[in-house]
């Protein structure tokens, strides 16, 4: 669907977590004023998936912290989403056990297998201790402007 719609998605959810966190969750949203969110396609929970687990994962699991911020720009060659949080910043893998597959190993699988079908790739990095080197999460994706969705038969 359209960055629009992912959009329109994670503010549903940022409102409910308003209500839950006693509106002091402060969210901060940059968006290029250029950006026709409309024009762009993501897969469905791309963002989602990952304000999410800055919150539940993070903000909610340290106290005082209640910042994130959303920021999507217009680079050449892609557009770039960055999603930052104060919160306690992602655990070790060894400390979900081996076989748990997270919500944002689904989301990797899916963008690998769109990959495979272009020469751009759709990239997905992660940054934590973002904050004096001890706390938050920085996530960063890079959409290519060319990218297609369309699964081509081998």
């Amino acid at each position: 669907h359209s960055l629009r719609k992912e959009i329109d998605l994670v503010d549903n959810y940022l409102n409910i977590q308003q209500v839950r966190f006693d509106h002091m969750l402060h969210v901060k949203k940059n968006i290029d004023q250029n950006i026709v969110l409309e024009n762009i396609p993501v897969p469905s929970m791309l963002l989602q998936i990952h304000v999410e687990n800055a919150v539940e994962k993070g903000i909610r699991n340290r106290e005082g912290a209640h910042e994130l911020s959303i920021t999507i720009s217009d680079e050449e060659g892609f557009f770039k989403i960055l999603i930052e949080d104060d919160g306690r910043g992602r655990l070790p893998n060894t400390m979900y056990g081996e076989n748990r597959k997270g919500s944002t190993e689904v989301m990797n699988d899916l963008i690998a297998i769109l990959n495979f079908y272009n020469d751009e790739k759709i990239m997905v990095t992660y940054d934590d201790q973002i904050i004096h080197h001890q706390y938050g999460t920085r996530v960063t994706i890079l959409l290519p402007k060319n990218f297609n969705y369309a699964f081509e038969k081998i």
